[in-house]
């Protein structure tokens, strides 16, 4: 099966190469960056991976800030096969291409109905009649006019999109790796930088739909928080897709029926998985090729409806809250860690310097010996922590990313 979706990967980049798709712009590798101190993990994930053939790599935390300039970052894993591409460029530049070689495309013609029975299956539509002896039904939750209960196996996560303005060169010298980013297993903070000054980030997914516009302060506000360097960041655009992920979290690709196939569930997963699945069925259909059943264990199980999406958005709060709170222990951990480490060079530097020389006042004589003895205020160890001019807040600003952060 990874085999599989390395192949759907293949092939998006192929196709895009051999029909010379205008606009679509892929950008090479995947950078999934982790916000706690977790590099052993990561180490592990990158070497199971590497055992079934995929090209990865773990990135200790020196080589992740080298081209992320944030401290909010740690370690990270890197595929640096994946590709990232303009995908409703590339749906166009697939129809253009299938329509060369005689497809036919009804745009704005939906299946009002659908009677699967029989060898040549009968589709309705607002015009006219259709008969087939293969339907393959491709899509996710838009499923639900025409097979109810095929979407009901679907939860709906939508997630939300901006784009920034125009941010000039502060933000290549913010962000120095031009493929996709990812610091979350969660639909949140997936971005990229497109048109070269411009930054594309996604997240704050919900288990229903909501106005774009409402979640476009909290994705600014995410932008800021990483990437304080960027000032003030004004967004050009902002939109909403939603996807449909099974609860095993695997693609429904098979046949439901003698004829009637299905490509659906992908969310999550990537354009990669939607070309496999193409071609899978492709495949069974022309040549009778079995390599679809390899998803014949993952079935179609009901995603519980409205309360499934309660689940589903409590899950999301709770995770989103699990990932925040590890985020701060591991911030405030190296913060810990990097104010031990000064203070123990501090410490060595003043220990290295030579003794002041002290002179004891003579007692007069007849003087008790304890008044002889200096007092507390006049007998002060030089190594005790005192505020120097560099260190004090007077002089030096505070080093506060957020009070930075409009």
């Amino acid at each position: 099966m990874w085999t599989l979706a390395q192949s759907g990967l293949e092939y998006v980049r192929n196709v895009i190469r051999h029909e010379q798709m205008p606009g679509v712009e892929p950008q090479e590798g995947w950078l999934h960056v982790s916000k706690i101190d977790n590099g052993d993990e990561l180490t592990r994930i990158a070497a199971l991976v590497g055992e079934f053939g995929g090209e990865i790599e773990s990135w200790p935390m020196e080589r992740v800030r080298a081209v992320l300039r944030s401290d909010r970052y740690f370690h990270a894993i890197h595929y640096p096969r994946a590709i990232s591409v303009h995908p409703l460029n590339y749906a166009l530049g697939l129809a253009a291409a299938a329509e060369r070689v005689g497809v036919r495309i009804y745009e704005n013609t939906p299946a009002v109905s659908l009677d699967p029975a029989g060898v040549r299956k009968r589709i309705v539509t607002p015009h006219g009649r259709l008969r087939a002896n293969h339907i393959v039904l491709c899509g996710n939750l838009q499923i639900a006019g025409l097979m109810p209960q095929i979407a009901d196996t679907l939860v709906p996560i939508t997630t939300y999109a901006v784009t920034t303005a125009k941010l000039g060169p502060v933000l290549g010298e913010a962000i120095r790796y031009s493929g996709a980013i990812s610091d979350s297993d969660l639909a949140d903070s997936h971005y990229r930088v497109v048109d070269d000054d411009r930054l594309m980030w996604s997240g704050r997914a919900t288990a229903w739909a909501g106005d774009p516009r409402r979640y476009a302060p909290a994705l600014r506000a995410e932008i800021c928080r990483i990437y304080p360097q960027l000032g003030k960041v004004a967004l050009d655009y902002a939109w909403s897709g939603t996807l449909g992920i099974p609860l095993h979290r695997m693609p429904q690709i098979g046949e439901l029926g003698p004829g009637l196939w299905l490509a659906s569930g992908f969310g999550g997963h990537g354009l990669n998985t939607t070309a496999m699945a193409g071609n899978l069925i492709a495949r069974a259909i022309a040549r009778d090729d079995p390599a679809w059943k390899l998803f014949s264990p993952f079935e179609l199980v009901w995603a519980g409806g409205k309360y499934g999406r309660a689940i589903a958005q409590v899950y999301y709060w709770t995770r989103r809250f699990a990932e925040a709170a590890g985020e701060r222990r591991a911030h405030f951990g190296e913060f810990g860690m990097r104010r031990t480490i000064a203070m123990q060079d501090d410490r060595g530097a003043v220990d290295a310097m030579p003794p002041p020389e002290m002179t004891l006042p003579s007692p007069a004589e007849g003087t008790p010996f304890a008044e002889a003895i200096p007092s507390a205020a006049e007998f002060v160890d030089v190594r005790m922590d005192q505020p120097t001019a560099a260190a004090d807040p007077r002089t030096e600003p505070a080093e506060d990313h957020h009070s930075r952060c409009d």
